[in-house]
């Protein structure tokens, strides 16, 4: 859907398109939502409301699929994408080990790895309150800054959501160079070992 399109869309139907677009893509109609505010379109705090509660909502959703899909959708698909129950458990318990806190908060504000983050939350178990707490303390500031620069900078909102996007991208970049180094050293530490 063209971001015009969308911009009628809440125009005319307000809070109920609001609500599953900001699920699915937060940042940019958080945005466009705040600018439209600032024409009167809409109410600045019932978008704060419905955009902070979708975001829970994805949120839950993503740790729903982690904590409840993995007996079933790992078994059947995950052939197809490289995951395997031994991979999986790799990774639990990794992500076990790490500070829950900190890479739920930071993985809220990683817009590309943010899914697979909340996801494995779900497969390590990480208790349903601590997960809500964090995230909730991840989303309250995180809606806020969307909603100012569309409250300030709205006009430019095709330009935010580049920004917003190739943010995504640097990080993303710079997360797989820090693992293809991390891989290069292990290789090379465990060459010289023998």
């Amino acid at each position: 859907m063209a971001l015009e399109q969308i911009i009628a869309e809440l125009t005319i139907f307000k809070y109920l398109v609001l609500f599953p677009i900001a699920v699915v893509e937060g940042p940019i109609i958080t945005v466009l939502a705040a600018f439209l505010a600032t024409r009167g379109v809409m109410n600045i705090y019932l978008v704060f409301v419905t955009v902070v509660l979708a975001d829970m909502f994805g949120d839950v959703a993503h740790y729903a699929l982690g904590k409840y899909g993995q007996a079933t959708l790992i078994p059947k698909y995950g052939k197809y994408f490289g995951v395997t129950e031994s991979r999986l458990r790799y990774v639990e318990s990794k992500f076990e080990r790490a500070n829950i806190w900190k890479t739920i908060f930071i993985g809220k504000y990683l817009h590309a790895p943010n899914s697979v983050i909340l996801t494995m939350a779900g497969i390590a178990k990480v208790d349903i309150w601590q997960f809500m707490v964090v995230t909730t303390a991840a989303t309250i500031p995180k809606v806020i800054i969307f909603m100012v620069l569309g409250w300030y900078f709205g006009k430019s909102y095709e330009l935010i959501g580049a920004y917003i996007d190739t943010f995504s991208n640097v990080v993303i970049g710079g997360l797989i160079l820090a693992f293809v180094l991390y891989g290069a050293r292990r290789i090379i530490i465990n060459a010289r070992a023998k």
